[in-house]
């Protein structure tokens, strides 16, 4: 359900769009879009973070 998200960014002050989730349910990643947020499907630790670095343009090892 998108709406955990919304109800959460709301209580964090942050905005929807500013949030990203990292997830391996594809299920919770497809709510977390829905409600406007990145969502990160996480598989392998290794690519995740290579999109998660790329998203937020972060640099340094992990």
């Amino acid at each position: 359900d998108p709406e955990i998200f919304e109800i959460t960014a709301e209580r964090l002050d942050v905005p929807v769009n500013d949030c990203v989730l990292v997830d391996d349910s594809i299920l919770n990643i497809k709510g977390a879009v829905e409600a406007g947020l990145i969502g990160v499907y996480y598989q392998q630790f290794d690519r995740a973070i290579v999109e998660i670095t790329g998203l937020l343009d972060l640099e340094g090892t992990f």
